[in-house]
């Protein structure tokens, strides 16, 4: 069997290995075209679910919001405990929702999306939060070691420990 190449085959087997590597790029070219298909059918799923979890995101940034608008109601030192616990709660959930909006805008990137969610408003409400965060953070501070201070004997005050607690909170508070 002579073909084109002036190769002589030995036997059938050889001539259809032959005419099978001569069409591999036709192939090649239906198979990526296939999984062309198939990867946009996935990012456009991938962009669903993205949208999706973006308006829980949302949901969640608002309560969030309001969260720290109600800390503002809090003025009775007697409650430092819980307020002081509400607000390192909302602080890790600050820092948490900065997170999350830096990963959904990296992903719309990746997707190539036109219109990247603007996820300033975050910051902004860190920014809002942040003395109300010091300032119940210092008097949990400040009571956690008011009576160690006032009632401890003397040599076993760390005097160094004080002195960076009550110029740290003077410096936070001023």
């Amino acid at each position: 069997m002579l073909n084109e190449f002036h190769y002589k085959f030995d036997d059938e087997e050889e001539y259809d290995k032959m005419w099978h590597v001569y069409g591999a790029p036709k192939e090649t070219i239906m198979r990526i075209e296939k999984q062309q298909g198939f990867l946009e059918k996935e990012k456009e799923k991938f962009i669903k679910q993205m949208d999706n979890n973006k308006s829980d995101f949302s949901t969640d940034i608002m309560k969030l919001d309001t969260d720290c608008i109600d800390i503002k109601k809090y003025k009775d030192i007697d409650q430092y405990e819980e307020v002081a616990n509400m607000v390192k709660s909302i602080q890790a959930r600050l820092g948490e929702a900065s997170e999350y909006a830096k990963m959904i805008n990296n992903r719309e990137t990746l997707v190539e999306l036109e219109d990247i969610t603007d996820y300033q408003g975050i910051e902004q409400v860190k920014k809002d939060f942040k003395p109300y965060h010091d300032l119940w953070t210092i008097v949990e501070q400040w009571n956690f070691n008011y009576n160690s201070w006032l009632n401890d004997p003397i040599e076993e005050i760390d005097a160094a420990m004080v002195e960076d607690i009550v110029e740290g909170s003077n410096k936070t508070l001023a």
